[in-house]
Parts: C-alpha cells; sequence; structure tokens
C-alpha cells in the first residue's frame, strides 16, 4: 500500500504494529512517508496528529492498533501492556459461555492433538480452565476491545475536526480473530470462524450505504485492489485479489465468489508425548460450507454446514450424505492449488484420495 499509493501522489504514514519484513527506516522498500512504529506509541494520538497536519496533497494512513491481541497474555498471568485491565468482577458479572464452548464432535486429528498440547502448553496454558476462568477470559477480552475502541475514536475525532470526514475513505480490519473460549480454544491457530473470519468495514461519510453484503471477502489479498479502486489508481498487475469496491457501494455486477482458500502453517506447538506436529492447512469456504484440510494425521479432513452448524460442532466429512459436496470442496481447493501453483495443497489433497 505504501509503495502503490506514494507512486500516486499521496503522502503516507504508519503507525503502530510493525509486524512487516521490511526494515522500518527505509521508506524506498515499504513507501511510507512517516513510519512511527515504537510500543510506546501504539495508541490514535501519533495518526491523529498526522491526519490534523495542512497538506496539499491527498493521505493514505495506517493505524495498526495492538489490541485486542494481548489476550494472549492474560492466561499467563502477565499485566498487559499498556496497563492492567484490573480485577475480573463475580462470575456471575461476567459474559455467558458460548453454545460452542464445548470440543467440536469428530474433530480432526490435528485438532485433538492441539487441544492436549493446550494442556500444559507456556504460550497457551488454558487447556485445564474452568467455565468460571473461561468467562473471565471473556471479560477481560472485552475490556481490551474497549482499550481500541478509546483509540479508534482519537482517530475518527481527529478527522471531522480537522473537516476530512466526507473526503477520506475509512476500512477498518483485523489480520486474525481470536478464539475466545470457542471450543475451549484461545488464540488463533485454528480455521474455526472465531479465529478466521475477521470484520471488513468500509465507510465514508455520504457515499457508503449503510448495510452488509454476504460477498465473500478476503482481506488479505481484496484490500489493495478495492483502494485502488476507490482512489482511481491502477492496481499493480498480478495481484491474486480483486476490488470490492462496487459491492461495498451497493452497486450490481460484482461476478461471485464461489469460495475463498485461507492458508495456516501451525507452528506454535510444544511437543505430546515427544511427537512434534507442525502441521500446514487449508480452508475453503463458500457460502454455505467450510471445508478444511491438514497435512498430518489420519483424520485430515472436517467439512462443516454452517448454515445449519454456524458454532461448527459436526464434522460432516466422514458422512456419506455429505460425501458429493465434500468432493466439489476437494476440487475447489485443487483448482486454487493449480492457478496458485500450490505445491503443498496439491500433495494435501493426494495423500486423502490414496
Amino acid at each position: 500500500m505504501g509503495t502503490v499509493f506514494k507512486a500516486a501522489g499521496y503522502e503516507t504514514g504508519f503507525f503502530g504494529k510493525w509486524h512487516l519484513p521490511y526494515d522500518p527506516s527505509r521508506s524506498e522498500q515499504h513507501g511510507f512517508d512517516v513510519n512511527i512504529s515504537k510500543p510506546a506509541l501504539y495508541s490514535g494520538g501519533p495518526i491523529a496528529e498526522f491526519i490534523r497536519r495542512k497538506r496539499a496533497n491527498p493521505f493514505l494512513a495506517i493505524a495498526s492498533f495492538v489490541n485486542p491481541h494481548n489476550i494472549c497474555e492474560w492466561p499467563r498471568g502477565q499485566e498487559l501492556p499498556g496497563g492492567a485491565i484490573g480485577e475480573p468482577p463475580a462470575p456471575d458479572r461476567c459474559p455467558p459461555l458460548r453454545l460452542n464452548s464445548r470440543p467440536a464432535a469428530n474433530e480432526t486429528d490435528i485438532e485433538a492433538h492441539m487441544r492436549r498440547a493446550y494442556q500444559a502448553h507456556r504460550l497457551f496454558p488454558v487447556g485445564n480452565f474452568s467455565d468460571e476462568k473461561w468467562r473471565q477470559f471473556i471479560w477481560a477480552y472485552y475490556r481490551l476491545i474497549e482499550k481500541v475502541d478509546q483509540q479508534v475514536g482519537t482517530v475518527l475525532d481527529a478527522l471531522r475536526q480537522s473537516g476530512q470526514e466526507e473526503d477520506t475513505l475509512i476500512v477498518f480490519l483485523s489480520d486474525h480473530g481470536e478464539c475466545h473460549g470457542a471450543h475451549r480454544w484461545n488464540q488463533k491457530t485454528v480455521f474455526y470462524d472465531e479465529s478466521s473470519r475477521v470484520p471488513f468495514i468500509v465507510s465514508r461519510k455520504g457515499v457508503v450505504p449503510t448495510g452488509t453484503t454476504n460477498t465473500l471477502v478476503h482481506t488479505g489479498v481484496d484490500l489493495i485492489p478495492t483502494l485502488c479502486e476507490f482512489a482511481a489508481i491502477k492496481s499493480p498487475k498480478g495481484l491474486p485479489g480483486r476490488s470490492v469496491a462496487r459491492s461495498v457501494l451497493g452497486q450490481p455486477g460484482l461476478e461471485e465468489r464461489r469460495y475463498l482458500v485461507i492458508s495456516n502453517h501451525m507452528v506454535q506447538c510444544e511437543p505430546v508425548d515427544g511427537v512434534l506436529l507442525q502441521p500446514h492447512g487449508r480452508m475453503v469456504r463458500t457460502d454455505r460450507y467450510k471445508y478444511c484440510l491438514y497435512s498430518l494425521g489420519r483424520r485430515r479432513e472436517s467439512l462443516v454446514d454452517l448454515m445449519n452448524d454456524p458454532g461448527e460442532m459436526t464434522n460432516l466429512a466422514g458422512n456419506p450424505a455429505f460425501h458429493a459436496i465434500l468432493l466439489e470442496h476437494r476440487d475447489s481447493l485443487r483448482q486454487f492449488a493449480d492457478e496458485q501453483k500450490d505445491e503443498m495443497a496439491l500433495r494435501m489433497l493426494a495423500s486423502v484420495l490414496t
């Protein structure tokens, strides 16, 4: 984004968590004129100052807020960066557990293995959490959301006070979710919706209508083409994503996607019974179903009917009544793997066909 928009004459700034494979000090690599990524400044203040500047050219500003990411610190008993969130209230004041707060039926071998790893994992020590502890965990997560909500408010206030709200497109998204106690999991490492389904909110006062869309959007690859279309900038060639600007504006003509593919590599693991597993995974998401495939395990596939089972509690991959749907999703993954030269996905598919 930095290089594309800087080349188009934009003043560019990045503020907050820098989790990118570039040297922050080398703007020729990443394209950001201003780069403030010190942990002490993970707030809305520096970007608000950038927005208020008087300038002749348009700007692109990235606010990379860290929270509620730091919920991963809470189970370890650490004070959360940026200040403690206080002691949790009495159990009857904590949020209720989700309906899918138990393990899924017929989960894959990898999910079962990871669950055992979580029993004593130094990174994810939640395996023995009681219902009360999970409710306190959810409460702490909401407190962190309140923190980042205040920071977002600081940025939006600066935009309004500077008189630029009607001239600025705002996009809110996340790189990953948090399992939030669903299936007795925390963290981000699995394909459950709590972890993999993230917001993609686009707003411009007086231009973008209020509402939602069922268009399948991939936040990782659709963002740059979408921003380029709104800014009337030619999108770089060869990008795997597409612009969803027409869908955002409520306009017809955007061809419906049949599926999305998400990849994963579980590297945050520890040995269980002397075995260290670090599987690759692929998820195929269609309008109704979710198909997941892992590179390891005897039972490597899962298929969930999200219409009738939104909590993802029942794996249908071995159900003969859904075999045709399973094959359709395998074919979609194979098509993707051929187009993107995803050799790992092709090997994974071959493993379930032998």
